[in-house]
């Protein structure tokens, strides 16, 4: 389903955007919730009593444990990335849901120098 989800995000920049951007959101969140309800199951059915509350927990931390470590690798992406890429990207994929809107074409208006967040020092 995350191709096919990938595929729609693909096709939304062609046209239609809403539509298929709509599509590929649904599957995207569909997709992971039948996996889970399918892997639960299988799970239960072969795991002696004793030990599901054991073979859960262990399934869990596995499937949990590793999202800080995506977010550390996100992090650094973004970091080599610099601060303009994203919004860029946000400009485009919205550009193409909606190419009529000036204000999104435009971008963000721009901050003053010495705008941005600042951190004391002690």
């Amino acid at each position: 389903m995350s191709v096919i989800a990938a595929g729609l995000f693909l096709a939304a920049l062609s046209g239609n955007g809403f539509a298929y951007a709509t599509a590929g959101h649904f599957l995207v969140g569909f997709g992971p919730m039948l996996w889970l309800i399918c892997q639960i199951t299988v799970r239960q059915l072969v795991t002696p009593a004793p030990l599901m509350g054991r073979v859960n927990a262990t399934v869990q931390t596995a499937i949990y444990g590793v999202r800080p470590l995506g977010a550390l690798a996100g992090g650094i992406v973004a970091a080599h990335a610099g601060l303009h890429g994203r919004p860029a990207a946000d400009r485009r994929r919205l550009r193409a849901v909606d190419p009529g809107d000036r204000a999104v074409a435009a971008g963000p208006p721009a901050r003053p120098a010495g705008a941005g967040l600042r951190i004391a020092s002690s």
